[in-house]
């Protein structure tokens, strides 16, 4: 009895392990994952990302990187940085670092919604120490199954910085089409509404609608490669990237 007992977990950590599929936030550009990490997992996600205006290349990010570690099996931590080179001025610059949290809210068969929030610090330089950050963010993220091949995930989000008086709520809005088990590919639109104060009453300004489209390819459980690409409406900046991602288990 002892040994069928033994037999019995065995096979069903086998079957845990085996379930724990990556699943990465990318590759959309705005529209992240509804669920969060694995308990005691680290997972690390890597894009090259190109952007252009009037073909003409502006700035290139090489990597942008994403590490996430699942603290339990609804809150991850994270941490997000960037080095980037711009053609113009012909020199390296890093992005201000950015930390957070995601918390899953609910996870059912059909439906996921999580909350992200990021806090974006500011860079070394003297001139941007007036504050102790220069961005914080808080997302919700939505997703539903809507039938074996399609999914619909959703974002709306708002950013607030300090150093300005502008600040905005985003949008998205992101299908994801599975083509098989390994390959998925997507298309998004998203966007974003600025507002400020000005002589003590708010103006908004709506951003431009802009578009990407991509796929995903899962070589296995813990690694996936992607690439996506996408404009805005009048097709005068647009961009570009390539990806991997790893998931490490414990």
């Amino acid at each position: 009895m002892k040994k069928l007992a033994l037999i019995f977990l065995v096979f069903g950590c086998i079957i845990k392990l085996h379930g724990q599929t990556i699943q990465t936030d990318r590759p959309s550009a705005q529209t992240e994952n509804a669920t969060t990490l694995y308990k005691n997992a680290f997972q690390v996600e890597y894009g090259t990302i190109f952007s252009f205006t009037d073909n003409n290349l502006n700035e290139i990010a090489l990597p942008n990187a994403l590490y996430r570690y699942g603290l339990f099996d609804e809150l991850e931590l994270r941490f997000s940085n960037d080095l980037l080179f711009n053609k113009n001025f012909g020199e390296f610059r890093i992005n201000p670092m950015q930390f957070g949290i995601k918390g899953q809210l609910f996870k059912k068969e059909k439906s996921q919604l999580a909350i992200l929030s990021m806090l974006t610090f500011n860079s070394l330089r003297a001139e941007e120490k007036f504050y102790d950050f220069q961005n914080l963010s808080v997302k919700l993220i939505g997703s539903n199954f809507i039938s074996n091949r399609l999914n619909l995930g959703y974002t709306i989000g708002h950013n607030f910085n300090p150093n300005v008086s502008v600040n905005d709520i985003n949008y998205s809005l992101f299908f994801n089409f599975s083509i098989n088990e390994n390959l998925n590919a997507f298309f998004e639109t998203y966007g974003s509404l600025y507002y400020y104060e000005s002589n003590n009453y708010t103006k908004t300004i709506t951003d431009e609608i802009k578009y990407d489209l991509g796929a995903a390819y899962l070589v296995n459980d813990k690694l996936q490669i992607d690439f996506y690409m996408g404009s805005d409406t009048e097709l005068k900046n647009y961009f570009g990237s390539i990806g991997i991602s790893y998931l490490f288990l414990k």
